[in-house]
């Protein structure tokens, strides 16, 4: 049987993020394992769940940053008394990555 697990290339360290003109400036870098499995390059960062794809580690990183807009504007945005008790833990680990939110 053949090994499934893909392989990790490295860990990137993501300093800001940028989504549909919005600047997420963080903390602190995330370490975002990069991988390549059967030519489709991965992003993860398990603290927020966040599995992204492309063709190119460039397209992954966009499909990141997609997700974890996201998850900024789902829970982190969200009243805590929207949120599940999960859902809560959730919103407090994104916003304590995230030093500010602004455009260019």
């Amino acid at each position: 049987m053949a090994d499934r697990r893909s392989s990790v290339l490295s860990t990137k360290p993501i300093e800001h993020i940028v989504h549909q003109g919005e600047i997420f400036q963080l903390r602190h870098p995330l370490a975002v394992e990069m991988s390549l499995e059967r030519g489709v390059f991965g992003c993860e960062y398990p603290a927020l769940g966040i599995i992204a794809y492309g063709n190119s580690e460039e397209e992954a990183l966009k499909d990141f940053a997609s997700h974890f807009a996201y998850v900024w504007h789902e829970f982190a945005m969200a009243p805590d008394s929207d949120l599940t008790p999960g859902a809560r833990k959730l919103k407090t680990a994104i916003q304590a990555m995230v030093a500010s939110v602004g455009r260019p």
